[in-house]
C-alpha cells in the first residue's frame, strides 16, 4: 500500500510494483490509534464510514505510469468481489488514457507474502519499464 500512496502523490517514481497493496480502505483499520497509523487525519471519515476518496482513485493516480498491483488470494480482509470491482474501476482509468498495456493486476496464491513467483514478476516489470529496449 505504501507504493500506492508513494507513486500517486509523487510523479518522479517512473513505475510502480506493489505487492498485497490494497484495494479500498473498508477492508483494513487505517486510522487506528495502536501499531501503525496509516491515516490518523482520516480516523473520524473512517469511522463514519464517509471517505473522501476510494483506494482504487488512489491507483488512478498513477496512470498513466506503469502500475503493476499483486494481491494475495487470503488475508488483505477483502472479498474477491471487492478486488475485482476496484480492478476494474482502475483498468478503466488507464483505457480512457490510452496505456491499459501498462497496468498489471494479478492475486497471487496464499496469505499476505512476496513469494518468488510474485518477485519474479515485480522484477520482470521493473525490467520491462526502466531497460532500455534491446537493440
Amino acid at each position: 500500500s505504501d507504493t500506492i500512496f508513494a507513486a500517486a502523490m509523487d510523479e518522479r517514481i517512473r513505475v510502480a510494483a506493489a505487492n498485497g497493496g490494497n484495494i479500498c480502505f473498508e477492508s483494513r483499520s487505517w486510522c487506528r490509534t495502536e501499531w501503525w497509523i496509516g491515516l490518523p487525519k482520516l480516523r473520524w471519515h473512517q469511522k463514519a464510514c464517509k471517505l473522501p476518496v476510494t483506494f482504487y482513485e488512489l491507483m488512478a493516480l498513477i496512470a498513466p505510469r506503469p502500475l503493476l498491483n499483486m494481491n494475495c488470494e487470503q488475508g488483505d480482509g477483502h472479498a474477491p468481489a471487492q478486488r475485482d470491482e476496484a480492478f476494474a474501476r482502475v483498468r478503466d482509468a488507464y483505457r480512457m488514457l490510452g496505456a491499459e498495456d501498462r497496468l498489471g493486476l494479478g492475486v497471487t496464491p496464499g496469505g499476505h507474502d512476496f513469494p518468488a513467483a510474485a518477485r519474479k514478476r515485480a522484477y520482470a516489470w521493473f525490467d520491462r519499464w526502466l531497460k532500455p529496449a534491446q537493440q
